[in-house]
């Protein structure tokens, strides 16, 4: 009797075991701006479609990144990713010489992306989850270097991630006489809080600080970002989906600014949709 009582709990134990497993794997990502210290198992492969929307300045303006990534698990702990990049934007501008006549201005841009993220430690099984990141961004006018230190820990059915970001940007200006190479800095913050609501749904918060240094090292502007976040997961896919407003700026080095947004590459409000399925 004893034997048999040790058989079933071994058994209900595998299980458990194997299913846990499997639903990490299927569900990589529970959050679109903070990550998370998981990797895909060696020889594991996924393909992620991103989409996100910028909209509002001071004058009319509508963004959309879209972004497609083939992602491969190469050991336990370690991942590589490849992206193809695309972007286009539309604006609102004076014509010249005219104060009152309004046009729209359309641009459009391609790129290249190579992420590498290492695993160092689980959110489960450790005190805390952690992880190192790296991802390198090529496209005709700019080149910028992301890197992360991920940080997250699941106390029962709520899930907290930290990633602290540094990334320098490299990015072509025109000039007087030429085309200058002009240098910034961005040191961001993300912070994602989950509630697992059941086996496919979790939802949650997200928040966002980036603060950008230009080429003298004085910092320009501090934005913050936060918004609900809401995900659904599946045994072969999962879609996640964020929407981040922006607050008003914690600093601006320029003190006659119209507004108490940054407009400096962001807008009034974003809104990510992130989808992977298995390979």
């Amino acid at each position: 009797m004893k034997r048999k009582i040790t058989l079933r709990h071994s058994a209900v134990l595998l299980l458990t075991l194997l299913l846990s497993a499997y639903t990490a794997n299927a569900q990589d990502r529970i959050f679109t701006y903070t990550y998370q210290s998981s990797t895909l198992n060696k020889g594991q492969r996924e393909i992620e479609i991103w989409n996100t929307l910028h909209s509002g300045r001071n004058d009319y303006y509508r963004g959309l990144k879209s972004r497609i990534e083939f992602e491969m698990g190469l050991a336990s702990k370690l991942q590589t990713s490849f992206y193809l990049n695309f972007s286009s934007s539309t604006s609102g501008l004076v014509v010249p010489g005219e104060s009152s006549e309004r046009m729209l201005s359309s641009n459009y841009e391609f790129g290249f992306s190579n992420e590498w993220k290492l695993k160092l430690s689980d959110p489960s099984a450790n005190k805390i989850g952690s992880a190192i990141y790296a991802e390198l961004e090529i496209s005709p006018s700019e080149m910028a270097l992301e890197t992360k230190l991920i940080l997250d820990k699941q106390y029962d059915k709520f899930y907290h991630a930290i990633n602290i970001t540094m990334e320098p940007e490299w990015e072509a200006e025109a000039g007087t006489d030429e085309i200058l190479q002009e240098f910034e800095f961005e040191f961001g913050l993300n912070y994602g809080l989950a509630w697992n609501i059941n086996t496919h749904w979790n939802a949650g918060v997200e928040l966002m600080n980036i603060n950008k240094y230009a080429m003298d090292e004085h910092l320009e502007y501090a934005a913050v970002f936060i918004g609900p976040a809401l995900s659904y997961s599946t045994e072969k896919f999962w879609i996640n989906f964020t929407m981040m407003p922006q607050l008003p700026s914690l600093y601006q080095k320029d003190k006659n600014a119209e507004s108490s947004l940054i407009f400096d590459g962001h807008e009034k409000i974003e809104a990510r949709l992130l989808f992977s399925f298995n390979l």
